[in-house]
């Protein structure tokens, strides 16, 4: 049922671990995201990125104090965020940090673009994101289409 958390097996870093999921309906909005362009310039990177709906920032010094975010802090942080994304349906706010992008660590903008037009090539419509809000994670599944 929804809004019941379930132990869940997962395999991250080679080893086996347990995590808690809450059960949440998939929004039905679709985020669109670029399509796969293979070129890996900075535009193509921007247009996957603005597709979600958010203006991402790597996690560094600066953001760390703008969002207050802890010093431990890893990954990108999401700086702005259109409130019709389907992002901020699925409950992410900015300050929020996304870690991982179909289990794969980013570091800046231009990973999380990279994970999208991967998930593309592979024929995936769903993009799985491990986001970190006030200190708790939890995975976020955006939909997305490809052109």
């Amino acid at each position: 049922p929804r809004n019941t958390s379930v132990p869940v097996k997962i395999w991250r870093n080679n080893a086996e671990q347990t995590v808690d999921v809450k059960i949440a309906a998939l929004k039905e909005d679709v985020a669109s995201a670029a399509a796969p362009t293979g070129s890996g310039d900075v535009e193509s990177d921007a247009d996957a990125v603005n597709a979600l709906g958010a203006t991402l920032a790597p996690v560094n010094d600066r953001t760390r104090e703008q969002f207050d975010l802890p010093d431990d802090a890893n990954g990108v942080v999401i700086a702005d965020l259109d409130q019709d994304s389907a992002l901020a349906e699925q409950g992410v706010r900015p300050g929020d940090v996304i870690e991982r992008v179909n289990d794969r660590d980013v570091t800046g903008p231009g990973d999380v673009a990279k994970a999208i037009e991967q998930a593309h090539e592979a024929r995936r419509n769903v993009v799985v994101f491990l986001i970190e809000h006030e200190g708790n994670d939890r995975f976020v599944a955006v939909q997305t289409t490809q052109s």
